[in-house]
């Protein structure tokens, strides 16, 4: 006896891309919620308040940043408060009148260490600091 053979039924691999596309949403999404986008990321400043406050916009500057137990930051590089000197005699002397610089201290640095930067700062050449606060809307 002869058994009869099946047809088989053309199947077609399809592969949904629906499930697809909403996997790579969801990682997107993921990734946009948990990075952080600061500028500077030395260490953390908690900045003083202030009422007044005046933007420098991107132009080219210096930043200096002042932890709470001491640490220093030129441009992004933690820095000894004796070596910051030398690292900023490094700017040109027809650019140290006019390169804006800006000081991020945080609000709880004793102020001698305030002090002694900025006269770093002066002692270099260096006029054009600024000390940077944020206004009361920004804490909220």
């Amino acid at each position: 006896m002869k058994i009869p053979r099946r047809k088989r039924a053309s199947s077609s691999v399809d592969i949904a891309m629906t499930p697809l596309v909403d996997l790579f949403l969801n990682i997107l999404i993921f990734f946009l919620v948990t990075t952080t986008f600061t500028a500077d990321t030395v260490f953390f400043v908690d900045l003083p308040e202030a009422k007044a406050s005046q933007d420098l916009g991107e132009t080219k500057k210096v930043s200096i940043h002042l932890s709470a137990s001491g640490q220093v930051a030129f441009n992004s590089q933690v820095v000894e408060v004796n070596d910051l000197k030398s690292m900023l005699e490094g700017i040109p002397d027809h650019r140290r009148g006019s390169i804006p610089v800006v000081l991020r201290a945080d609000k709880s640095t004793p102020h001698g260490t305030v002090v002694s930067v900025i006269d770093i700062l002066r002692e270099v050449g260096l006029q054009n600091v600024g000390i940077v606060t944020e206004t009361a809307k920004e804490r909220m």
